[in-house]
């Protein structure tokens, strides 16, 4: 099942018109943006880019990525709340395929405090890959078993962003 990982991660307060980037696995064809049940925003390819006029009320949202396939049908989600407290740095990890099969990782992060990135560790079932501007070719794997890949960013300021993604030939999650 194809995935949506959002590139642009909003930890502080969010307010007014911000520019929104997704991360988008082949068999979606578009993405529709809710900000709680409202739909605000539409994204195609190649670019998974748009603006979002979040308003001046800092209160509590959901923020809702809806991807569809070429008959319309919801293929995957992805969300974050919006101005609560949250970690100080987050990751996320999208999954790269050739041949409908998953063949690299990338982890990308965001910082409260906008301190950039500057090293990444991501490990397959346990085993450490070579990591390259934050991304890993995975090994040969058995597909038809799942498989546990973690990421670990650090950035800049000495903060840890982890996060763990469980990924198999036809899904992840």
């Amino acid at each position: 099942m194809p995935r949506i990982v959002f590139v642009s991660l909003f930890l502080g307060l969010v307010s007014g018109t911000a520019n929104i980037d997704l991360r988008v696995e082949p068999g979606i064809t578009s993405v529709r943006l809710l900000l709680g049940d409202r739909e605000v925003a539409t994204a195609r390819p190649p670019l998974w880019h748009t603006t979002i006029d979040f308003g001046s009320d800092l209160e509590p949202r959901e923020l809702t990525a809806v991807g569809y396939d070429e008959l319309g049908y919801e293929v995957a989600r992805a969300s974050q709340v919006l101005n609560l407290p949250r970690q100080l740095a987050e990751a996320e990890i999208s999954v790269e395929r050739e041949a409908g099969l998953p063949s690299a990782v990338e982890v990308t992060g965001r910082h409260l405090q906008f301190a950039p990135p500057r090293s990444a560790k991501i490990a397959v079932d346990r085993r450490s890959l070579r990591v390259t501007k934050f991304r890993a070719r995975l090994p040969q794997l058995d597909w038809t078993q799942p498989h546990v890949v973690s990421a670990e960013m650090r950035f800049d300021d000495g903060t840890i962003a982890r996060r763990e993604l469980v990924i198999n030939g036809g899904f992840s999650d």
